[in-house]
């Protein structure tokens, strides 16, 4: 995976502060974070429904779920399109509605369980997301989050660097094949 030594985010005017996300520079390292968290939440935006970079991203969001890992949710439009191919949605929400239930820290997740100690997200126009994670990483800080676009996000906790679109689907690829996907 080509990768930057100091990636950029793609909204240049902003400025995200001192903290920026980690690059995740190879699949393994993705696989490691993975293996650590107890809770992963997926969250899949409308631009899922697109082809970005040239990849089919609900592909990607399938290669995801065989992994078995993830509690996914998404917007309407894409939890509609997910269900239809065979992808089980826990629900359909706003990603700002999710975005402030994430920063309640006594908010039990979907299952009433607990709340999600990862959460990654994958589909989402950029500047959406911008808002999104900073809010979460200021208001959310226990809360781990990984943007699984292929453009860095500087205000996750972790982020893919800008990447091509066959450098993305690669990358995903690897990381569901390590936990026995076929």
């Amino acid at each position: 995976m080509s990768t930057y030594r100091f990636p950029e985010p793609w909204a240049t005017a902003e400025i995200p502060g001192p903290r920026k996300a980690a690059i995740i520079p190879r699949p393994e390292s993705l696989v490691a974070i993975l293996r650590r968290a107890n809770r992963r939440l997926l969250v899949a935006g409308s631009k899922a429904l697109d082809r970005i970079e040239g990849v089919d991203t609900v592909e990607l969001i399938r290669l995801l779920h065989s992994t078995k890992l993830f509690t996914i949710v998404a917007s309407r439009n894409t939890a509609y399109r997910l269900e239809e191919v065979g992808i089980p949605t826990v629900a359909s929400i706003s990603v700002y509605e999710l975005g402030d239930r994430l920063r309640d820290s006594s908010w039990t997740g979907f299952d009433g369980v607990g709340g999600y100690d990862l959460v990654g997200f994958i589909g989402f126009p950029y500047i959406t997301l911008w808002l999104v994670l900073s809010g979460l990483k200021h208001f959310a800080p226990k809360i781990s989050t990984i943007s699984l676009d292929p453009y860095y996000h500087p205000h996750a906790y972790w982020s893919l660097p800008n990447v091509k679109g066959s450098e993305w689907y690669s990358f995903i690829k690897k990381v569901a094949d390590s936990f026995g996907v076929m």
